[in-house]
């Protein structure tokens, strides 16, 4: 987040716990949320943070969506909020790689355990192996959201990148992200009724 550091926020209180949530289709999900209460930070002091890990049973979709309560007393700008996914498609990294849509909506393949590169892509980046039969597509609705992925020959991760403004007093959910295991290859649009899984900001209760 734009004004602290990772190392900043991990010095903050901040524990972890079982939840339920549910979206404002109806659809329950189950999981864990990490909360983080910043106090040492002055920009952000009064600010609680909700990372949320959570599925619906028997589906095989991850949702991540983080809800903000702003208590700082004054109203925040144009923050910057990003998320890190470090993926292991397969244990030899070299049999790893990616599949992007970059912005002049050509399809990339790019092999990971070589040379750094850094994608942002329009679309679900796609992460696989010849080690395993599923796929792992990443989603969120590309219109608010940055997406990228990274392969070096050290790791492969995708970030997920937002800009919010918030009133102090005001509760938020950030676009919510989603990591789906397929055997098949989903395209982007396949996946576009995601974007009506939104969640209530009163449901939160940092």
């Amino acid at each position: 987040m734009s004004g602290i550091s990772t190392a900043s926020l991990l010095e903050e209180e901040r524990y972890a716990e079982f939840v339920e949530l549910e979206d404002v289709l109806g659809n329950l999900w189950k999981g864990i949320r990490n909360v983080v209460s910043i106090e040492k930070n002055e920009l952000y002091k009064g600010m609680k943070l909700g990372f949320y890990f959570i599925m619906l049973p028997g589906i095989p979709v991850l949702c991540h969506v983080t809800g903000i309560v702003q208590g700082t007393g004054h109203y925040l700008d144009r923050v910057w909020l990003a998320n890190q996914y470090f993926l292991t498609p397969s244990e030899d990294l070299k049999q790893s790689w990616v599949m992007v849509k970059d912005a002049k909506n050509e399809l990339l393949k790019l092999k990971a355990g070589r040379e750094e590169r850094y994608f942002e892509s329009v679309s679900a980046p796609i992460f696989a192996s010849p080690s395993r039969n599923e796929k792992l597509h990443i989603f969120t609705d590309t219109n608010n959201t940055k997406i990228g992925t990274c392969i070096s020959p050290k790791f492969v991760m995708a970030d997920t990148g937002f800009h919010y403004r918030i009133n102090n007093g005001e509760k938020m959910f950030i676009q919510s992200v989603f990591l789906l295991f397929s055997d098949d290859y989903l395209p982007h649009d396949a996946l576009k009724d995601l974007d009506n899984v939104k969640f209530d900001p009163e449901e939160l209760d940092l």
